[in-house]
């Protein structure tokens, strides 16, 4: 047999001429080997006719004699390569607030033109197309979208290639839910600690921001980024008014805000009483006093009585709208000092000596007198002992009105 190889042309036929092969062989076959040239094109049928008679070495014809022909067609179907992915959401999962997303991809070096097939699965379906360029802007549904793409050439065989994941998309349009617990209005500390609480059931909380605004002026970072849910804001200042902004944002890039304030007041308030004084003809009568504040407002007063020595409580919580209807007992005299608390929880400076001091009459009529008790304002009624030195009464300290 001739060792050269048969050369097939583009005519998908074997050329005309002398192809003579010949072999000895003492198996009960020949094999022919046909080396094609390199110019065959994919997604191309190849015809080869084959016409060969058999003899033996001697000479003499296999039965039957004569020249044998049969056709081998070929088809050329290479795959077209696989697309590389671009996006680094092809190998981790991406979030997005964002309805639509562009994806991209790069395509090896192909001899044959290409399209490409996508598929697109969703929470609610699958979605399929096929594109001429390596890019395609998809339409997310709510949930895990995940983009396949695959290669088809446009030859007459129409080959596909291998599929591959080009973009893994969450979307998420819902912002999270965020919960900063409430401050005080007022307060005289100089730290507190800010806390919240943030859900996101689709992407999930990625982190915190937490920002300060001092006295209404620019907002400053106090904590860029944080997966925790508190913090300790120190050294505040006095006479000072901070609002306090958190962030929650989810891994989709949604963002929830809240804010909180709270003012710093570290000065008491201050207040007098100024009636009565001196002799009194009754056994009762209505105290009197005034009181101011810097910026937290006034919410209580507390009255003591000087006995002996020392000062002991006489009225406690008595409301800043409030007078108080004193009855002691006849022919006694009271030492009496008020003091005040405000909203941030400070408490006035006791003075040391009694700001009245009256002398009970005998006289107890004109008082109200009822085994149930008076109310003669908003504010619940006081039961305590007799303001004399001790004795039990069971007169009620009834608050009234301002007039």
């Amino acid at each position: 047999m001739r060792n050269d190889p048969l050369a097939i042309n583009n005519a998908n036929t074997i050329p005309p001429g002398d192809h003579t092969r010949t072999a000895n062989s003492n198996t009960n076959g020949v094999v022919l080997y046909i080396k094609p040239p390199v110019n065959l094109y994919n997604g191309t049928n190849y015809t080869y006719h084959l016409r060969f008679d058999l003899r033996r070495p001697t000479g003499q014809y296999f039965a039957p004699e004569g020249w044998h022909e049969q056709d081998w067609t070929i088809s050329i179907a290479n795959k077209p390569p696989t697309p590389a992915p671009t996006s680094p959401c092809a190998s981790s999962q991406c979030s997005t607030p964002q309805s639509t997303v562009p994806v991209g991809w790069t395509m090896p070096t192909n001899p044959d033109p290409v399209t490409y097939l996508w598929r697109q699965t969703t929470p609610t379906g699958q979605l399929t197309g096929e594109i001429a360029t390596p890019s395609v802007n998809i339409t997310l549904v709510e949930g895990l979208n995940t983009l396949f793409v695959k290669a088809r050439d446009t030859t007459p065989l129409k080959t596909v290639g291998d599929e591959v994941v080009v973009g893994q998309f969450f979307y998420d349009p819902t912002p999270p839910t965020l919960n900063v617990a409430p401050l005080a209005t007022w307060s005289k500390e100089s730290a507190i600690t800010l806390s919240w609480q943030g859900q996101d059931f689709q992407s999930g909380i990625a982190d915190y921001t937490v920002e300060q605004q001092i006295n209404g002026g620019t907002w400053t970072t106090l904590i860029a980024s944080t997966q925790t849910s508190s913090y300790q804001v120190t050294t505040l200042i006095n006479n000072t008014t901070y609002t306090f902004r958190v962030t929650a944002r989810d891994k989709a890039g949604n963002q929830t805000q809240q804010t909180r304030s709270i003012t710093i007041d570290r000065d008491p308030p201050s207040s007098s009483l100024n009636a009565p004084m001196g002799q009194i003809a009754k056994t009762w009568t209505i105290l009197r006093w005034t009181s101011s504040y810097d910026r937290a407002p006034i919410t209580s007063f507390a009255i003591d009585r000087y006995i002996g020595t020392t000062w002991q409580p006489l009225y406690a919580g008595i409301g800043p709208g409030d007078r108080r209807l004193f009855e002691g007992v006849a022919n006694t005299t009271y030492a009496l000092r008020i003091r005040a608390t405000d909203a941030a929880g400070n408490v006035e400076f006791a003075a040391v000596s009694p700001q009245i001091t009256f002398t009970t009459g005998s006289d107890p009529t004109g008082l109200f007198r009822h085994r149930l008790p008076i109310l003669l304002s908003n504010s619940a009624p006081t039961t305590t002992t007799s303001p004399d030195t001790g004795s039990s009464s069971p007169t009620t300290a009834y608050p009234l009105p301002q007039p």
